[in-house]
């Protein structure tokens, strides 16, 4: 009888007991839970877009004009979630054209047909899709594994598309543009390419107009320009390019064997980089790191300057290799050693440097920026991942990652913010 009381003791006990935890583990679950909800709705607070302005420099201000949604979900072959960062606007400020997703390899077009708007994001006006996203597919190609949009503009009816492997650690990519001879709609258009350039991945990102006169000083029509924004350094600019080139008749030529002429006139390497302390070890290097993102660069309207906006990072706090952030988070590459330490940013050339080196009285790696620094416009969450400049309007396009979070739960949309550039 006595084994048999302590077993019931022994049962009874171990119910209570077993009871207990549970209740203390839903306890648990529901506080974690409610953590969750707080934070999410912490995070998920609507931004606004306000009638404000910010300096660019000491030369330029941006003047908000306003800013556009675009409109969530697969479209043809992609969606604008997670896009590769590229954009272009019609010279009526009428459509965008966007790189889909990452990992696509395609583009899309959406119609701003309404005013950009002003508020809380949730009450933005959202741009429909015009043109469904198409992968970039030519008939001719070259040896490499081209994967990733890097730049586009218009041209005319046309539409240019710059593109280059992600990680090309054999540095054997040659397949760097595309033309698509109808930018109306992307689906019919005739892809002509892939054509492979002179300049390979230094020149392999944004293209933007030389307005006259300057176009006919400088001895070309547009700019092609990129820097060390995807992996393997020894392949890139450690820094912003400028190569001048000529686009048109494209239509017309057969890729296959042609290389397309770009000359250096703003041109960095791992042997002459723009900063040659690219971890910033030392905590002085201000002006480019191994975190640094040169999204888009264009001609200035008063044509003295050439601007290139994007982002940067670890200016303050340095940057690791594959370290433990203070926020404990593991990177799986470069990154800085404080979470918080990344800024919209921007370097400013001058024009007459530019003439110099195009005149031969300076190498392309010695122009420098002549002012850069942190463009004050939102944190470390939302970076510009592309751009464009309308010179017809002075509007500047920016494509600003991870703000909108209104239209799903899952991914985040690219935000499209208006500005206009004036001189101060």
């Amino acid at each position: 009888m006595e084994n048999d009381s302590i077993s019931i003791y022994s049962i009874i006990n171990f119910i209570y007991i077993n009871n207990t935890m549970r209740w203390h583990l839903k306890l648990l679950c529901f506080f974690i839970s409610l953590s969750f909800i707080v934070l999410r709705f912490a995070s998920a607070t609507p931004l606004h877009v306000e009638e404000s302005s910010v300096s660019l420099g000491e030369q330029f201000t941006l003047t908000s004009k306003g800013a556009y949604r675009l409109k969530a979900g697969t479209v043809g072959i992609s969606r604008p979630a997670y896009s590769a960062g590229p954009i272009a606007v019609s010279n009526d400020d009428k459509v965008l054209f966007i790189a889909g997703h990452a990992q696509h390899f395609g583009l899309g077009s959406y119609l701003l047909s309404d005013e950009p708007g002003f508020g809380d994001i949730n009450t933005l006006p959202i741009a429909e899709n015009l043109s469904p996203f198409v992968k970039i597919n030519p008939q001719n190609k070259f040896p490499g594994s081209v994967n990733r949009i890097t730049g586009i503009e218009t041209l005319d009816e046309h539409l240019l598309v710059m593109t280059d492997e992600y990680y090309d650690a054999n540095t054997d990519n040659n397949n760097f543009l595309v033309l698509l001879n109808n930018n109306t709609n992307l689906e019919q258009a005739k892809q002509v390419g892939f054509f492979s350039i002179s300049a390979k991945s230094h020149a392999a990102g944004w293209m933007s107009e030389v307005p006259a006169p300057l176009s006919k000083e400088l001895d070309a029509l547009y700019i092609a320009g990129s820097a060390s924004n995807i992996p393997i350094n020894a392949r890139h600019s450690i820094g912003p390019t400028l190569f001048t080139w000529f686009p048109y008749f494209l239509e017309n030529v057969k890729p296959k064997g042609v290389t397309l002429v770009m000359e250096p006139l703003i041109d960095y390497s791992l042997d002459n980089p723009l900063h040659p302390n690219l971890n910033n070890k030392n905590g002085k290097n201000d002006l480019w790191t191994e975190l640094s993102y040169a999204a888009f660069g264009f001609i200035s309207p008063d044509q003295s300057k050439y601007i290139v906006i994007g982002h940067s990072g670890g200016h303050n706090s340095g940057v690791g290799y594959k370290i433990t952030q203070k926020n404990g988070h593991q990177c799986g590459g470069y990154c800085a050693i404080d979470d918080k330490d990344y800024y919209n940013y921007f370097w400013i050339y001058s024009v007459s440097d530019i003439k110099k080196s195009f005149a031969g009285a300076i190498e392309p790696h010695e122009v420098k920026p002549i002012e850069y620094g942190r463009l004050p416009l939102l944190n470390h969450r939302h970076l510009i991942k592309g751009a464009d400049f309308n010179h017809r309007t002075n509007h500047l396009y920016l494509s600003i990652d991870n703000l909108d979070t209104t239209q799903s739960e899952y991914e985040s949309q690219p935000l499209i913010w208006v500005f206009e550039l004036t001189s101060n």
